[in-house]
């Protein structure tokens, strides 16, 4: 098969929630994303896939800002990049968004 590399969402968003709970103004939101698709030209691989995690669709709600999130979706598309929307069983909606068990430490229930 062909070479991928997955650039996952803890590189492009990392804790967003929580930095939009405290912003700063050392640390500008999105700015992971924003370091990983500037360094991107550099980290493709010829002949290769990349798989980029760019973030969750409740980041929408919480930071409604569509100019920038179609800024990202063309320089993606300049590239060649496609969107592929994943779809979960309604079952598995609960345990994937609302009763993150793995979190409960920081009160996600």
């Amino acid at each position: 098969g062909l070479p991928c590399q997955v650039i996952s969402e803890e590189e492009t968003f990392g804790e967003l929630m929580d930095e939009l709970q405290a912003p700063s103004p050392d640390w500008p939101l999105c700015q992971r994303l924003d370091n990983v698709l500037n360094s991107l030209p550099h980290r493709m691989i010829p002949d290769g896939w990349v798989i980029l995690e760019r973030f969750h669709p409740s980041y929408y709600a919480q930071i409604p800002e569509l100019e920038r999130y179609t800024a990202y979706d063309q320089r993606l598309a300049e590239w060649g990049f496609q969107l592929v929307l994943l779809d979960l069983p309604d079952q598995a909606l609960a345990a994937r968004s609302l009763y993150r068990y793995e979190r409960e430490a920081e009160g996600w229930i």
